[in-house]
């Protein structure tokens, strides 16, 4: 009956990984698709071969400390590659809405009319809205640092973007003057938000089972809940 009870007990577990790896595969693909529907380009899918290389190196940046640093396959050209490392203090992971958020926002002052823009700048921007690249793969590691959680996230694109010669005819415009938008926006699309004004208060109690279900209705940003999949109507508007 032991042996029972560890093998249904380790089903569950596989069976709990699973719909993780799935959530976040479908947070990293609505999260890139919105902002990439804002500028009228097609949207990505999920490549699992992409992911198991940018997990891969997420854990090689977190054993090193760094994220300023481009795998070799990203150097070598073979794919596109953004980076982002976030630290939080109450040891939740940051998701991909906080990384996609962190890369796009590098669209302000981005000269559209340039082939040949400021890569230092804007490069993580361009990859994320680049036409031409059709496929992403992501992952993420955390790590125990300075009193909190590191999150390591490394997403991998192909074909690659940021092509000098290429920028204008693969990084369009914002579609109908639509105005950029906020870290916050973001993480309401991917539904991770919080509807009461004192969830920051309720931090500590996020994984007790006895408020489980008051805290998925009213405090999801807090207790990084993700909801696992948007809503038709929601993609209808973006898409």
């Amino acid at each position: 009956m032991y042996k029972v009870h560890l093998l249904i007990l380790f089903n569950v577990f596989l069976i709990a990984e699973g719909f993780e790896d799935i959530a976040f595969a479908d947070e990293s693909t609505f999260a890139h698709n919105y902002v990439r529907a804002l500028h009228l380009v097609s949207p990505l899918v999920w490549d699992e071969g992409l992911a198991s290389m940018a997990e891969q190196y997420s854990k090689v940046l977190s054993h090193k400390g760094t994220f300023m640093e481009k795998s070799k396959n990203a150097q070598s050209g073979y794919v596109g590659e953004n980076i982002f490392k976030g630290f939080d203090r109450l040891k939740f992971p940051k998701t991909m809405a906080d990384a996609v958020y962190f890369w796009y926002y590098e669209i302000n002052g981005y000269p559209f009319d340039s082939d040949n823009p400021d890569d230092e700048k804007h490069g993580h921007f361009t990859q994320v809205v680049w036409n031409s690249t059709t496929r992403v793969g992501c992952g993420r590691v955390t790590k125990e640092e300075y009193g909190g959680l590191m999150t390591y996230i490394v997403c991998n694109y192909t074909p690659k973007g940021n092509i000098h010669g290429m920028f204008k005819v693969n990084v369009l415009p914002l579609a109908n003057n639509e105005p950029v938008l906020s870290a916050d926006q973001l993480h309401s699309l991917t539904g991770c938000v919080d509807i009461h004004k004192d969830c920051e208060k309720w931090v500590g109690v996020c994984r007790q089972e006895i408020f489980k279900n008051a805290m998925l209705k009213y405090c999801k940003k807090t207790c990084n809940i993700l909801v696992l999949s948007p809503s038709p109507s929601s993609l209808e508007k973006i898409l």
